[in-house]
């Protein structure tokens, strides 16, 4: 099944905008939100210190730390390497795109892909290794679906995660100031 839109829908956007907002009235910090709320301006009054969010992206962050926020599966194998639990997502690289086809060895990956779900067990979900609002991420519990999510996904992508399904109930996010958590 694909779970499809342009963005997050507009009450998770609304929620993360009166998440920033709150945390900064109980700081008392200065709260600006420009161009439909994508751009947030945070201020400390007395410091001068100023934060910028750009639809998601902190600029607080390094660059290479966002760049592995935005990629499932690399945000997955650096919270495993840290021992933090998380979806296991792995990596499969398109044959068909040439920045990614020489990664990969010339028997393909069909055959890892397949190891993947076997391990994992249906259902599994199958999504873009960047991505936001759901956009082409595939639930899959058979291996028809698994082979239609792979070539739409190849068909537009560069690589994409397999991971396992998991019933989620809530979720919960959470932002990380100065190794707080608001």
């Amino acid at each position: 099944r694909l779970l499809a839109g342009a963005m997050p829908p507009a009450p998770a956007r609304r929620l993360f905008v009166d998440t920033l907002r709150s945390v900064a009235s109980r700081h008392g910090f200065d709260f600006v939100a420009l161009s439909r709320d994508w751009i947030i301006q945070i201020t400390d009054p007395r410091s001068g210190r100023r934060c910028s969010v750009f639809g998601y992206t902190f600029d607080v962050n390094p660059a290479a730390a966002i760049e592995i926020c935005r990629e499932k599966a690399a945000t997955s194998i650096v919270l495993s390497q840290h021992a933090l639990p998380n979806i296991p997502h792995r990596v499969c690289l398109s044959p068909t795109n040439a920045s990614t086809a020489s990664y990969l060895s010339k028997s393909g990956n069909w055959t890892e892909i397949q190891k993947l779900v076997a391990d994992f067990g249906f259902p599994v979900v199958l999504k873009p290794l960047k991505g936001t609002g759901g956009i082409n991420v595939m639930r899959a519990a058979c291996w028809r679906e698994v082979e239609a999510a792979v070539q739409v996904i190849f068909g537009q992508e560069y690589g994409l995660a397999v991971s396992p399904y998991k019933r989620i109930v809530d979720e919960y996010r959470c932002i990380v100031l100065d190794g707080r958590i608001e």
